[in-house]
């Protein structure tokens, strides 16, 4: 990360490096839990605007989109982008087709068990 910071610094409007700064919070995010993997997820996504700021793809959003929903556990809201790509490519498309295995192979995180508690005999 500190090196893809200091590109951002010199190049802040780069698209290669932004791609980077996204794929990077989003694979640290896919690495935690809680709100440490929420924040990473914001700064993906704060990355990713700054990309369609500058080259807006419509598919490529509504990938990015579908793909962020299922990294925060939403496969409806992924569901929803994915209706949206086949309006927007009746035909298929790349996008279309990511985010759909994407959301094929989406498996709900499993909860955690709680620690076994154990009670210390009494005297």
């Amino acid at each position: 990360m500190p090196y893809l910071d200091k590109a951002l610094e010199q190049w802040p409007d780069d698209l290669d490096v932004l791609s980077y700064q996204v794929a990077a919070h989003r694979a640290l995010g896919a690495t935690t839990t809680g709100t440490a993997r929420s924040a990473e997820e914001r700064l993906a996504a704060t990355y990713q605007r700054r990309i369609l700021v500058q080259d807006l793809n419509q598919r490529d959003f509504l990938e990015h989109m579908g793909e962020m929903y299922l990294s925060l556990d939403d496969p409806a809201a992924a569901q929803s982008e994915l209706a949206a790509l086949r309006n927007e490519c009746p035909k298929g498309c790349e996008q279309r087709k990511r985010l759909s295995a994407s959301i094929k192979a989406y498996a709900p995180p499993r909860p955690t068990e709680a620690p076994l508690v154990t009670q210390e005999p009494t005297h």
